[in-house]
């Protein structure tokens, strides 16, 4: 089922808290998508414990997942330069990117082990070419 219209569906079951949330998202998913569980809570009106709980009801494991799950469903109706354009909304885009690249640093923290770390950069040292390759302007 569509992300969006499942919360739709689900709005009436939610607490009040968690249907500030839904609506939110509803109204502003394509900026949402994109908002640390930080900003998504300042701009909603609840806590992050709210948004978690939140995200759980819809069968996510956290709110990393939902956000993932939430910018697939906009993967294919925005534009790079909708994109530029949501990061330009903040205050202070260089904290938004920081903040993102921080937020990014964490995931692979908690899924790579230590041993697995040290291999790359074994492999990292003795590499006489290295080549970089990436997905999207956003993801190198």
């Amino acid at each position: 089922m569509h992300l969006l219209k499942k919360i739709q569906e689900n709005l009436q079951s939610y607490s009040n808290q968690q249907k500030k949330v839904a609506v939110y998202i509803l109204e502003n998913y394509k900026l949402a998508a994109f908002l640390t569980t930080t900003e998504l809570s300042l701009k909603s009106h609840v806590s992050s414990a709210t948004i978690n709980r939140f995200c759980i009801s819809l069968d996510f494991k956290g709110y990393s997942d939902f956000q993932e799950a939430l910018q697939e469903v906009i993967q294919s109706e925005l534009t790079s330069v909708e994109r530029v354009k949501q990061t330009s909304l903040s205050t202070n885009t260089i904290d938004s990117v920081f903040l993102s690249e921080a937020d990014q640093l964490e995931k692979v923290a908690k899924n790579i082990s230590r041993s697995d770390y040290q291999k790359i950069l074994e492999l990292l040292n003795k590499a006489r070419r290295i080549v970089i390759l990436g997905h999207q302007a956003s993801e190198p």
